[in-house]
């Protein structure tokens, strides 16, 4: 991998030639002896939208015998904000002068990582990767303006490290404005989203103008491609080779949204070969490609003989029944066909070999079964007698109630109403759902939930901190604990009853999934769908269906009385038209399995587009070509660079 290494130092006049015509000839740096001059300009073609220019910086400074060597960067300019290099580069150190003083650059980097300083001075080197296959995951903000902070950190003097989660996002702030800058890595677009926002670019930028309105960019690269970034009311989509498109939308980000509404918005685009434009009201802000969901650990408990027990996602390895008689640890489990659980005494436990983290969202679920009590599942870390942020321990107490203990800055707890310790099976589920962070240096906060026999006991609301340290030690079930809280020490016996059916994913648990672990549990039914469909859809709009359900491995499905217009392809899945506006017949799923069926049985509402006719795209004053489907509209955007507004009549 090449890399050439730049002694950087740039002046007042080059700050003010950025901010200026930028198609003007290069302006060259001052120079100083200690870190030597390059010059650096926006190429000649660049795009504008509004405040916003795209285009390449490039980087010059004198050869041998005369000659210039140049390297250029993808590059995004906020007016009288900052340049934001779109390319991941990995930088050692950087200088930067304005006024005859040293202004700040911030390098954003989601581990928060120290940057390795150059031969002489950390601020003299700017190494620039030509390949970026294996390039760290970090960019460089250079502020135009004092104020700004980037990712939560104040503009400092120099180089500037500005950590964050999020590996393809940085956040900038200034007068109380927030600009949420992402960008793309490899070639492949920046796919992120959390519950106000949602991006699926090759670049893209928010901005919260306060309590006012929003703006939305997204920009694309020279392949024909689709870029969108959206906010919890609207969806602003371009495609196109080399396109790119602002929109201002009156709404602040994060205001609750209790209908779907239409609303105005206009702003500015290019599309070098023309493109299409998509506006969509009301949808999720959730991004193309989907969180990836998956159970993390699976024990079935169904050995029913033996001192070990298997987890079925871990590749063979097996979990030890230790400090028992295996004669004795076997007993009926829940659910149908040939089950079976483990019997733990106080003095017993299972060893497993998971040691996954279970930072961020999450869910555990299993059955239990006890007269008595005692420490049930544990994941914890140590120093001395202490117990490190990160432990989390599930009990049945003395009395009865199940307490779940989170250890952070302090022991968080949450204790169920119900009590379990009856002799009778009960199904406990743990959820935590994490909200994702925004790339800045705060906390993270994480809504607790705690379920017993399907039943809400409890909710508990967190904070986590960006870099608080995972907790990578295994999984016990049933093991006793000693530790030392306020000084005092702690003594918890381990569990005394049944284990079955233990679950671990890596996102929480809803409602309605918890229901059918109890109902199958139960041998209410053999297995339960615990998916839902669409109650309504508008004309125009893709129905996708995917079947879930728990209870069995694998099951055969029949669909009965489908509409026309919905076919299964591996799920269920159509676009209705006009002819299909109304409520369809009940359309009946019928899952056959070895251990019997399942059924679900549901309609859907079939309504208009959701935008009429009477909303028209203008581009510069001038109607173009629109159609509307679904949620929104399309409309084809001519050739060129222009002012588009979307209006009502």
């Amino acid at each position: 991998m090449k890399r050439t290494l730049f002694p950087v130092i740039a002046t007042a006049a080059l700050v003010a030639a950025l901010q200026a015509d930028t198609k003007q000839p290069p302006v060259p740096a001052k120079e100083i002896p200690a870190g030597g001059t390059y010059e650096i300009r926006f190429g000649k073609e660049e795009e504008s939208l509004g405040p916003f220019i795209s285009s390449k910086v490039l980087f010059s400074l004198p050869g041998d015998n005369g000659n210039k060597i140049d390297h250029s960067r993808r590059a995004l300019l906020v007016k009288d904000r900052y340049i934001v290099f779109l390319d991941n580069s990995a930088t050692s150190g950087i200088q930067w002068q304005g006024e005859d003083k040293e202004m700040s650059v911030f390098l954003t980097h989601p581990a928060g990582k120290k940057i390795k300083a150059g031969e002489k001075s950390p601020l003299q080197q700017l190494t620039l990767y030509e390949s970026g296959k294996n390039t760290p995951e970090n960019i460089a903000v250079i502020p135009l303006a004092r104020e700004v902070t980037v990712n939560g950190v104040a503009g400092n003097p120099g180089l500037n490290i500005a950590p964050g989660i999020s590996q393809q996002m940085a956040v900038a702030r200034k007068a109380g404005k927030t600009d949420r800058i992402f960008w793309s890595h490899s070639g492949d677009p920046v796919t992120l989203s959390n519950t106000h926002w949602a991006v699926d670019a090759h670049a893209a930028l928010i901005r919260e103008n306060g309590k006012e309105s929003t703006r939305l960019v997204a920009l694309g690269n020279s392949e024909k491609s689709t870029n969108r970034v959206a906010t919890r009311f609207v969806s602003l989509e371009i495609e196109g080779a080399n396109v790119g498109i602002e929109g201002t939308i009156a709404k602040p980000l994060k205001d609750p949204m209790h209908k779907v509404e239409v609303t105005g918005i206009s702003g500015h685009y290019f599309a070098e070969k023309g493109g299409t434009l998509r506006l969509q009201f009301g949808l999720p802000t959730q991004t193309a490609k989907q969180q990836n969901k998956r159970l993390l650990a699976f024990w079935k408990f169904d050995e029913g003989k033996g001192s070990q027990c298997m987890d079925l996602k871990a590749d063979g390895k097996k979990s030890a029944i230790i400090g028992m008689d295996p004669k004795k640890a076997w007993d009926k489990g829940v659910g149908f066909g040939k089950v079976s659980s483990v019997t733990l005494e106080s003095e017993a436990h299972i060893q497993t070999s998971f040691t996954e983290d279970l930072q961020g969202s999450n869910s555990i679920a299993l059955w239990i079964k006890t007269t008595s009590g005692g420490l049930l599942l544990s994941k914890v870390a140590g120093k001395g007698d202490q117990l490190l942020p990160g432990s989390r321990m599930v009990q049945v107490t003395p009395t009865g109630e199940v307490k779940l203990t989170l250890i952070g800055s302090g022991e968080e707890t949450i204790l169920s109403e119900a009590k379990v310790n009856d002799g009778k099976w009960h199904h406990v589920a743990w959820t935590v759902r994490e909200q994702a962070d925004e790339g800045m240096r705060v906390s993270l906060v994480a809504q607790h939930c705690l379920y017993i026999d399907s039943k809400l006991q409890g909710q508990l609301d967190l904070n986590r901190a960006y870099d608080s340290e995972p907790v990578d030690s295994p999984l016990h079930i049933g093991k006793a604990i000693q530790y030392s809280k306020d000084a005092k020490p702690v003594t918890i016996s381990g569990f005394a009853g049944a284990v079955d059916n233990l679950r671990i994913y890596n996102f929480p648990l809803n409602e309605k999934q918890i229901s059918g672990f109890n109902l199958v549990g139960r041998k209410t039914s053999p297995f339960v769908i615990t998916s839902t469909p669409k109650e309504t859809i508008h004309v125009g709009e893709r129905f996708d269906y995917a079947i879930k359900f728990t209870g069995v491995p694998t099951a055969s499905f029949k669909f009965n009385t489908l509409p026309d217009w919905i076919k299964f392809e591996g799920q269920l899945t159509g676009i209705p038209a006009a002819k299909d506006l109304g409520v369809t017949k009940p359309i009946s799923i019928v899952g056959m399995s070895r251990l019997g069926p399942g059924q679900q049985i549901f309609n859907i509402k079939v309504l208009p587009p959701l935008v009429a006719p009477e909303w028209k795209v203008l581009v510069d004053g001038k109607p173009v070509p629109t159609r509307y489907v679904g949620l929104g509209i399309e409309a084809d955007l001519p050739p060129g660079s222009a002012k588009w507004r979307f209006a009502r009549n």
